[in-house]
């Protein structure tokens, strides 16, 4: 073989092996970019969860009863109860003596508490925690428990008006609380003094009103649901009818009216009334039927839950339990006895019952069994 032969084979050896090397390099690289690919995929696709299933709620409560006793044997009756635990509960509401307004329970006893509040005739109890509690009277004042001690805050105001008279508070958090329920002046002397429904609003800093397109109606119940709605339910003492409104912020819609007092619970998120024999859910723009109560007369009292399957409300014979089957009275209740609220925990139920044969108020107090 010659010199430039051997040149020349040296050289197609030397091509040869570029060529291989850029083809085995560019395979290499395929197949990383394939393997990130496939990673890329797997981290950043998204995984869909499968809904939980909503299980039936128990119904094997073990029930015990408690009597207030006031001082002086005068009449108690409690409206709404807010507690931090089955161990931590504050109750308020109507009665003969101030100190008999308020109650506590440490687990064990329910005790007069009206005395640590600094004013009287309290009307709604609400809070985030053991240490931060609120509670309304009938002139708008608003007092706080810091764990410690209760002291007034503030005073709620409307502008040419004496009287703010809240019905109710409950939140969303400590920076999130609201207050509803309607101005009012003794002696009008104006159209514009005419009571109007209000609502407060607490951010964590102070209260101011929302302001609301005026109706002339009394704000009783306020709940708020995952989509950011705030929904009211108002009693128009004139007409005797009432109503249901909705709250996005900028427009008050008119959701209902009908001819009993409504009410309204928070399950899960999403808020819920009745109207005779059904159960709805509410929205921005109306409702969706959620429950149909057939042949159950309910009314107008669905008092809470922990989920869609596992809730109450009272019929006209006691208190009854809807499983997301069935309804079913699990405790019975004697005539002229009512029931304003329930408190429900994990494993604890709480109902106050204004038992007007007594006048005083029971307070019943389920527990699951273990």
């Amino acid at each position: 073989m010659t010199t430039n032969q051997i040149s020349k084979s040296n050289s197609n050896l030397k091509t040869t092996l570029k060529i291989t090397v850029k083809i085995i390099f560019s395979a290499l690289l395929a197949l990383q970019l394939i393997q990130s690919g496939c990673k890329e995929k797997e981290i950043t696709e998204p995984i869909i969860p499968i809904p939980e299933e909503i299980k039936p709620g128990r119904r094997d409560y073990e029930w015990k009863e408690y009597i207030l006793e006031p001082s002086f044997n005068y009449y108690v009756r409690l409206r709404s109860m807010w507690g931090a635990s089955p161990n931590d509960i504050w109750a308020c509401g109507q009665a003969y003596l101030s100190k008999s307004q308020v109650w506590h329970f440490d687990g064990t006893t329910w005790t007069e508490s009206g005395d640590l509040v600094p004013d009287r005739d309290q009307t709604s109890v609400w809070g985030s925690s053991a240490n931060d509690i609120w509670m309304s009277n009938e002139v708008g004042k608003m007092f706080h428990y810091d764990g410690k001690e209760w002291t007034e805050k503030t005073r709620l105001k409307v502008d040419w008006f004496d009287y703010v008279l809240v019905n109710s508070i409950w939140g969303l958090s400590s920076n999130e609380v609201y207050a509803s329920g309607f101005c009012f002046q003794p002696f009008p002397t104006s159209k514009e003094q005419n009571n109007y429904g209000v609502v407060f609003k607490y951010d964590g800093k102070e209260w101011k009103q929302l302001k609301l397109p005026i109706r002339y109606t009394n704000f009783g119940f306020v709940r708020k649901d995952r989509d950011g709605i705030l929904y009211l339910a108002a009693f128009n003492s004139d007409s005797g009818l009432g109503e249901i409104y909705s709250y996005d912020g900028v427009y008050l819609n008119n959701l209902f009216t009908f001819n009993d007092t409504p009410y309204l619970i928070n399950i899960a998120g999403y808020v819920y009334t009745q109207k005779q024999n059904k159960i709805y859910r509410l929205n921005k723009s109306g409702f969706t039927e959620a429950i149909e109560l057939n042949n159950l007369e309910l009314p107008g009292a669905i008092l809470g839950g922990r989920s869609i399957k596992d809730f109450f409300a009272i019929s006209k014979n006691g208190i009854e339990h809807y499983n997301g089957s069935d309804f079913l009275q699990i405790y019975p209740l004697a005539f002229r006895a009512s029931v304003p609220a329930a408190l429900l925990f994990d494993k604890d139920v709480f109902f106050p019952i204004v038992d007007f044969n007594i006048n005083k108020t029971r307070i019943l107090h389920g527990k699951l069994n273990k």
